[in-house]
């Protein structure tokens, strides 16, 4: 998985097909390794499982953010206790 900062681009890989499609989210395969995906927020906020659903400009960077550093924080805590690391990159 990719996960980016808010100022970052994705501009510079090359995606293949849209994989999956969700509410908040969009999975693509990266086109020069099957192993890999890039996961890109959207500006949408739902609510009640989607019956409710607004666009909220800044959402996604705020999301992506947050996830990045959960990221961070778990594969820290994973070279700290010598277990597993987690898929980011």
């Amino acid at each position: 998985m990719f996960f980016f900062s808010p100022e970052s681009t994705f501009n510079e890989l090359e995606l293949a097909d849209k994989l999956n499609e969700g509410k908040t989210k969009m999975i693509f395969a990266i086109e020069d390794d099957p192993f890999l995906v890039l996961i890109q927020s959207k500006d949408r906020i739902t609510a009640g499982d989607g019956a409710r659903a607004h666009d909220m400009e800044g959402k996604a960077a705020i999301s992506t953010s947050t996830t990045s550093d959960i990221f961070t924080m778990l594969n820290n805590a994973g070279k700290m206790f010598k277990s597993l690391p987690t898929n980011r990159i």
